[in-house]
């Protein structure tokens, strides 16, 4: 019921927030019942504010590639500067990565990868995730973003993966949870290394 990531309640499911969610908390206390906290620890949703309208540029990313050419807003064709041959060409529950890029402030999924020149992207969908689809200068930085289980996540060495751990602990304290269940630690050698 919360955005992983950014910890605000579903407004669909709790149009007052978060002590929406602490009302439902006292209820469960007055009955007897303890309340936790299920998070996927630094991860961040695809829907919360740390991604849309506009990414934040402390989103983790795993390597930046060069624009070839000036890009409208409407093309699904991206051509890039450096070989392609370590983005992935599909992901699932086991490969932790993404096929989502960052370019200013749009996010791009593609569908398609050449790995062979001319290096690039293809079937892309342009503004990705509610970002807004743009034209782009030849040499724009293309970054390609970090994953894991579907989730984003912070830059570990930015000021953001701090900002998602300080959501998680206000939301326990606001809300009145007993405790957490920190899941989702296992994917840490994503932000980190192996």
């Amino acid at each position: 019921s919360l955005n992983y990531g950014d910890y605000e309640p579903f407004p669909r499911l709790y149009p007052d927030g978060r002590q929406g969610v602490k009302k439902v908390i006292d209820k469960l206390h007055a009955a007897g019942i303890l309340a936790g906290l299920h998070t996927m620890s630094f991860s961040i949703d695809k829907r919360c504010a740390w991604v849309t309208p506009v990414p934040d540029p402390r989103l983790a990313k795993e390597r930046s590639y060069t624009l070839t050419n000036a890009v409208g807003a409407g093309d699904t064709i991206l051509r890039l500067d450096e070989p392609t041959t370590d983005l992935p060409k599909y992901i699932t529950y086991f490969i932790r990565r993404s096929m989502t890029l960052q370019i200013d402030d749009e996010l791009i999924e593609y569908t398609v990868v050449n790995d062979s020149e001319p290096y690039g992207v293809a079937g892309c969908k342009r503004g990705a995730r509610g970002t807004m689809p743009a034209s782009h200068a030849k040499g724009a930085k293309v970054h390609h973003l970090k994953e894991c289980w579907g989730c984003f996540l912070p830059d570990g060495e930015s000021t953001l993966f701090g900002e998602v751990a300080n959501r998680i602990s206000t939301v326990i304290n606001d809300c009145g949870f007993d405790f957490t269940y920190l899941d989702g630690l296992d994917g840490a050698h994503v932000i980190g290394g192996e």
